[in-house]
C-alpha cells in the first residue's frame, strides 16, 4: 500500500482530520515534517483541505536562518501560505531558566497557538512519528511514570482549545525517510539531533540501537503497540474517573471545587489518585508540576480529614490551596484566593440612606412606621427590622474584630461572633467579610443577612422602626 493511502486511513481512523478542515502545519525541514507537508498537500484536493505551514526558527545553529527559506521555498512551489518566526531561545533560557528542549517546545506550542487563532485554523498538525513515541516511552520510563508517561505521544492532545494532531505516529522513521527519497523531497538534517548532549539523543543512538540489537530488533513498533494498549486502559480509567467527580465534585466557580470527602474514602486508591489529577486539572488547566508525590499528599489530607472539628489548610503546588471544613474538601487557585482576602472597613453612617461597601454591595437604612405585615417581609434574610428607638446613632458598618459578642435573636445570653459564624457553618474565608451593623454604643445591631441582635428586635412597643435592606452586587 502507499504510504499516502496509509497515511489517510491513519487519520480517518484515529479521527483526526476531517473533509472541509483547515489545518496548520508545524515544519521544521527535516524528513518528519517535510513528508507530513508533502502528504497532506496530496490529500489537499480530495478532501478539500485549507493548509498553512508554520516555522519556528530557534536561533540555536547557524543553518537556522537557511533552514527558514528552504521551508519558504517549499510552501511557495505548493502555494500553501507560510508564516516564519524566530526567537533566540537561549536569550529566554537566560530569563527563565530551565531546559533548551522544553523551552523551545513551550515556545513552538505557544505560537502555533496564536497562528490558529489568528488564521482562524481548526487544528494543528505535528510530525512525531514511531520512533519519537518509543524514544518517549524510554525517557519517561527510566524518569518514573505512569500510564499516562508510558503512553508515548497520544496521536491527538488538546492545547487551548485546538486539536494537536500528530498524523505520523503510525510511521517510523525509516519510512518516512524512504518516503522523502521516493519523492526527491531532499529535507534538511538537523545536526543537533547527533549530540550526546542531550538525553534524548543518547536514547536515540545509543540505547534503542543497543536494545533492538541485543534484545528485540522490532521494539520500536512493540513499544508503539503498548503504548496504545496503555492509553486505550489510561482513557477508561480515566472515564471512570471523570463519573466519579461528576458525582462527588461540585465547581462552585472557575477558581474553586469542592468534594464532600467521607464518600471518597470508599473508593478505590487507584480511582481516588485520578480523581485528584481531575480535580487539579479542572481548577488549573493542567496537572504540570503536580507529581505522584503531591497526589500522595492529597491521600494523607483525605485520611486526616474529620478528625477534628476545626477547619485546616493545606498548601500544594501552583499555589493552590486546599481547605477542610464542614465535611468537605475545598481545592481554591490563586485567583480565588486574592478575590477573598480578608477586607477590613470600616465606615461611618450618620443618617438614614444608600452606603456603599466595598465590592459592590450596598445597603438601605430607611425609618419608617411599622407596617402590619412587618413579620412576612422579616423572613426574608436580606431585610431586618430593627426598634428605631432602641438604637443610638450615629451607626457604623465595618467587619468583625476579636473579641465580638451579640445577643442573637430569641436567646437570652451573649455569644461570641466566632462561636456564631462556626455554630452556623460559615466558611472561614466568608466571616472576615460578612458586613456587621453596630451602634454608637458599639453592639452589634445586625449580622447582615444572617441574625439580629435581641436587644434591637421589634416589640410590642415598638412604633418606628429602622429598615435595613442588603442588596447584593449581582454582577459578581
Amino acid at each position: 500500500m502507499d504510504l499516502l493511502e496509509e497515511f489517510a486511513d491513519y487519520c480517518r481512523r484515529e479521527k483526526l482530520v476531517s473533509e472541509g478542515d483547515s489545518v496548520l502545519l508545524a515544519v521544521s525541514g527535516g524528513p518528519d515534517s517535510l513528508a507530513l507537508l508533502d502528504l497532506f498537500d496530496r490529500l489537499r484536493e480530495d478532501w478539500n483541505l485549507k493548509l498553512g505551514v508554520f516555522h519556528l526558527d530557534h536561533c540555536l545553529r547557524e543553518d537556522a536562518s537557511e533552514e527558514a527559506e528552504f521551508v519558504r521555498q517549499q510552501c511557495d512551489k505548493r502555494d500553501i501560505n507560510c508564516w516564519l518566526e524566530e526567537v533566540d531561545v537561549n536569550e529566554v533560557k537566560k530569563r527563565r531558566g530551565g531546559s533548551t528542549e522544553e523551552i523551545a517546545r513551550e515556545l513552538r506550542l505557544s505560537l502555533i497557538y496564536k497562528y490558529l487563532r489568528r488564521e482562524e485554523m481548526d487544528r494543528a498538525a505535528l510530525g512525531h512519528q514511531a520512533n519519537d513515541r518509543a524514544e518517549t516511552i524510554i525517557f519517561n520510563l527510566v524518569r518514573g511514570a505512569g500510564m499516562n508517561g508510558l503512553s508515548g505521544i497520544s496521536p491527538c492532545s488538546n492545547h487551548w482549545g485546538y486539536p494537536f494532531i500528530r498524523p505520523l505516529l503510525d510511521f517510523t522513521r525509516n519510512q518516512l525517510e524512504n518516503y522523502c527519497d521516493s519523492r526527491s523531497l531532499e529535507p534538511r538534517i538537523d545536526r543537533s539531533n547527533f549530540s550526546l548532549d542531550y538525553d534524548r539523543n543518547k536514547i536515540r543512538q545509543k540505547l534503542i540501537p543497543y536494545l533492538e540489537n541485543n534484545f528485540n530488533p522490532e521494539l520500536v513498533p512493540i513499544l508503539n503497540s503498548m503504548a496504545e494498549l496503555i492509553s486505550e486502559e489510561h482513557e477508561f480509567l480515566n472515564g471512570l474517573a471523570k463519573r466519579c467527580f461528576r458525582q462527588h465534585a461540585e465547581v462552585v466557580s472557575e477558581h474553586r471545587i469542592e468534594v464532600e470527602y467521607e464518600p471518597l474514602k470508599d473508593l478505590d486508591r487507584v480511582l481516588r489518585r485520578r480523581l485528584w489529577r481531575l480535580i487539579v486539572e479542572k481548577l488549573l488547566g493542567s496537572t504540570e508540576g503536580f507529581y505522584r508525590d503531591h497526589i500522595e499528599l492529597m491521600e494523607e489530607i483525605l485520611q486526616k480529614a474529620g478528625r477534628e472539628s476545626k477547619s485546616r489548610d493545606y498548601h500544594l503546588p501552583e499555589g493552590v490551596l486546599v481547605r477542610e471544613e464542614y465535611g468537605v474538601l475545598s481545592f481554591r487557585d490563586q485567583v480565588w484566593q486574592k478575590l477573598n482576602e480578608s477586607v477590613d472597613y470600616h465606615i461611618r453612617v450618620e443618617d438614614p440612606g444608600k452606603i456603599e461597601l466595598p465590592g459592590g454591595d450596598n445597603l438601605r437604612l430607611e425609618i419608617q412606621n411599622l407596617p402590619e405585615n412587618w413579620r412576612d417581609q422579616a423572613e426574608n434574610s436580606e431585610t431586618a427590622f430593627l426598634d428605631a428607638e432602641a438604637i443610638s446613632w450615629p451607626l457604623t458598618i465595618r467587619t468583625r474584630r476579636p473579641g465580638d459578642r451579640f445577643q442573637p435573636l430569641g436567646m437570652s445570653g451573649r455569644k461570641k461572633l466566632k462561636d456564631f459564624f462556626i455554630d452556623e457553618k460559615v466558611p472561614r474565608h466568608r466571616r472576615d467579610k460578612i458586613p456587621l451593623l453596630v451602634d454608637y454604643s458599639g453592639k452589634i445591631i445586625w449580622i447582615v443577612n444572617m441574625r439580629c441582635d435581641h436587644r434591637f428586635r421589634v416589640t410590642p412597643a415598638t412604633e418606628k422602626i429602622l429598615r435595613v435592606d442588603f442588596c447584593k452586587n449581582r454582577e459578581e
